[in-house]
């Protein structure tokens, strides 16, 4: 039996984490890629458009640089509201999160389904294509500076 048949057989429904979410330590074993007094760690936005409009003024306001841990899709079902929230994404540091791995799936592992039409999402989605829209998100970043 293949790693992927032991893991659906000895996992129920949302218990088990696909091997390809991890990052290798060596990815994040490297120099900073910024350098900055204040960031905002940005996760779970949801596709809140409301939320990342407040995050942006915020950070806006304490000219501090913002960093997204992923999942920022998800409840962003319609494609406009689905570009929206990746255009507002796109200028910043971003890591992609276990709902863009599912969306740039192109086969069902048998784990977990997006609420989104991975044609579509592809589609929409660079990150989750795996190419960067801008030099600022190529790859997962380390910081200096303060939380």
């Amino acid at each position: 039996m293949n790693a992927l048949a032991q893991m659906k057989e000895s996992a129920s429904a949302g218990r088990i984490c696909p091997q390809d979410y991890a990052y290798a330590p060596s990815v994040l074993a490297r120099a900073p890629d910024f350098e900055t007094k204040t960031f905002y760690v940005v996760g779970g936005l949801y596709g809140n458009a409301a939320a990342l409009a407040a995050i942006k003024a915020m950070a806006a306001a304490e000219n501090a640089e913002l960093v997204f841990n992923g999942d920022f899709h998800w409840f962003d079902a319609d494609p406009d509201w689905f570009a929206e929230i990746e255009h507002g994404v796109a200028p910043y540091r971003a890591l992609r999160g276990n709902v863009e791995t599912e969306i740039a799936r192109t086969a069902d592992i048998g784990v977990a389904a997006a609420t989104v039409s991975r044609a579509a999402a592809r589609t929409a989605c660079a990150r989750c294509q795996g190419q960067p829209r801008s030099a600022n998100n190529a790859k997962p970043s380390t910081t200096s500076g303060s939380a």
